[in-house]
């Protein structure tokens, strides 16, 4: 958990939404402790919200492929950071493989790995409002976010090995030593 991933602004988004709605909001924050102090403030706005948040820690790949499939949204929107840069956003992927549609913001590579309005929302980079709004949005809908979890499971189907080796470095084939860089 650091500061770049954006938690912080889930949970403003989180106590913008009406009360009745952040109420039915179970938000699991899944990683390992990297800055104690980001950690905290974490955890004091988390006691603070009216949504139920857990802090749930590293997991397993099968516990954390479960939590994508059973979680209504993924959302990790990310925060500028001066020395370190969001990179392609696997994440959102590999929530995409389970069905669950995400919300970000175009930070970094974020916007190659959701197709916006399709398999998921993404704002502008520290819009507040605008997430916010989207957050809202997407977790009064459950039609939508159907619609975009369908369209997010055969989006990331495509992701195979060959199709990415060949449209980042050209390699054509199925044998990862083929590519160098």
């Amino acid at each position: 958990l650091e500061p770049r991933k954006g938690h912080r602004l889930v949970l403003q988004a989180l106590d913008r939404l009406p009360n009745a709605l952040a109420r039915r909001v179970v938000y699991a924050v899944a990683g390992r402790d990297i800055e104690d102090e980001y950690v905290a403030e974490l955890k004091r706005l988390g006691e603070a919200s009216a949504a139920r948040v857990r802090f749930v820690g590293t997991l397993e790949q099968d516990t954390l492929r479960a939590l994508y499939h059973r979680a209504d949204l993924f959302t990790l929107p990310g925060e500028p950071h001066p020395s370190r840069v969001e990179g392609f956003g696997l994440v959102f992927l590999e929530a995409a493989a389970q069905g669950t549609p995400s919300l970000a913001t175009e930070l970094g590579g974020i916007p190659e790995a959701i197709a916006h309005e399709s398999t998921g929302i993404v704002v502008p980079q520290a819009d507040l409002d605008r997430y916010a709004k989207a957050l809202e949005m997407l977790l009064s809908s459950p039609e939508i976010r159907q619609v975009y979890g369908v369209a997010a499971r055969r989006r990331a189907a495509d992701f195979t090995w060959d199709r990415c080796a060949a449209a980042s470095y050209g390699v054509v084939g199925s044998d990862p030593k083929n590519v160098t860089g």
